[in-house]
């Protein structure tokens, strides 16, 4: 029996490992923007190194307050993180080990100070962003991302208008967190100006409905402590669970987030709420016609989501979101989604804020599903017959790219 004739079984994980470098990822989640969309498109390494995540790390050591810290220019706060996190103490954090990881894999090194490290970072970045980002997700193997979309930022509204002309690999979602607020407010899109008032459902609805119209977005998203309280709120049923019914577009549902927990730490400050998911039963019992895929950001709901999945076939787990991403609990988590749902589940998304951020996310997430992957097909070999090397390509080019684009439906024509 020749190579690509070997049995699941004692395909070694260094072949699963190269099958799964080869094959581009759907990445449905994050919050990256094209070059088009100016100063909310971040790339370099001073917005990698104050990610929120390494903030937080960097201000455990108290070498300054939060109000200090931010008082500081990024650059400056930058060079504080590296001196402190990359310097002083070994990156041993999954954030410190992003860091290493995106230096790899773009042919750089740690630097011994971060002078040397703009540097030699500067040398590589392209003058054209736009020739820069489509080196990263060829580098990431990322064939498209999604967007986070947010039609009560105005800042964002304005950039609204390059929609028509951005890549292909970025394409839209709604983001509609910014709902469940009070009072009116004025907004401008596609050439329109609407005075939206967040205590009227049918106001709401025709602003809203004007932006799906503008955005052809690929989903609704909505992100909150509990499905619970969700259901406590007229305004998930009237508005989103409406939008996505006439509209005919899935739900993520982001459960298990307890914002400004501190909140002098900005955005490092947000904890988590246990998300007791009879609120997410309920809102897959009472809306079956829905499309939803869910993911909870506390460890002990893991479980029950996932059994949740197998019961009701609308709803899908997706990733391992935020705290949850750490190797050691991806796999678990990961093994326990195939053992109970096979294939029928989305992996991972990276969350990404900065662009340099898909390289080490994803080679990561390709390294965990490497391991998971190779232990559950060495298990299984007996059980299995032969299989291909190309069917396990083809296998994982289903569940990494083309299941996740499935299940969010048609991405609408732009």
């Amino acid at each position: 029996m020749n190579d690509c004739e070997t049995p699941f079984g004692p395909l070694p994980r260094s072949v699963v490992n190269d099958v799964l470098k080869e094959l581009s990822v759907f990445d449905c989640h994050t919050h990256l923007f094209p070059p088009s969309f100016c100063s909310l498109s971040l790339s370099g390494l001073d917005n990698l190194l104050t990610y929120h995540y390494l903030v937080a790390e960097f201000l455990g050591y108290e070498s300054c307050s939060p109000q200090q810290f931010f008082s500081f220019p990024q650059q400056q706060q930058a060079k504080l993180i590296y001196d402190k996190l990359f310097l002083e103490n070994l990156p041993i954090s999954e954030a410190a080990r992003g860091l290493i990881t995106t230096l790899h894999c773009l042919e750089l090194d740690l630097e011994p100070s971060y002078q040397l490290m703009m540097e030699s970072f500067s040398a590589q970045y392209a003058s054209d962003r736009s020739k820069y980002f489509r080196k990263i997700f060829s580098l990431a193997h990322v064939a498209s991302v999604v967007m986070t979309n947010d039609p009560f930022d105005s800042q964002e509204l304005a950039y609204w208008s390059e929609l028509d002309r951005i890549e292909d690999s970025f394409i839209p979602s709604m983001r509609l967190d910014g709902i469940f607020q009070s009072g009116t407010c004025s907004f401008s899109c596609g050439g329109k100006t609407f005075s939206v008032d967040f205590d009227n459902n049918s106001s709401l609805l025709r602003y809203l409905e004007h932006c799906i119209a503008i955005l052809h977005p690929s989903y609704l998203a909505v992100s909150a402590p509990s499905a619970r309280a969700l259901l406590e709120s007229p305004r998930f049923s009237q508005v989103v669970l409406q939008l996505a019914k006439d509209s005919r577009l899935p739900v993520f549902l982001l459960l298990g987030v307890h914002r400004a927990i501190s909140s002098n730490l900005q955005n490092a400050g947000d904890g988590i709420s246990l998300a007791s998911v009879d609120g997410l039963e309920a809102i897959c019992q009472q809306h079956p016609d829905v499309r939803f895929f869910a993911s909870l950001l506390a460890s002990r709901n893991q479980t029950d989501l996932t059994v949740l999945a197998r019961v009701f076939p609308h709803l899908r787990p997706a990733g391992c979101w935020w705290y949850l991403n750490q190797p050691e609990t991806v796999k678990a988590i990961t093994a326990e989604r195939f053992n109970l749902l096979g294939f029928q589940f989305i992996p991972q998304f990276s969350d990404a804020r900065v662009v340099e951020q898909l390289l080490y996310k994803w080679a990561h997430t390709r390294s965990v599903l490497a391991d998971v992957l190779a232990r559950k097909l060495t298990v299984s070999a007996q059980e299995l017959a032969p299989v291909s090397r190309e069917a396990l390509q083809g296998q994982l080019r289903s569940f990494l790219l083309e299941n996740p684009k499935r299940w969010l439906g048609e991405i609408h024509e732009r």
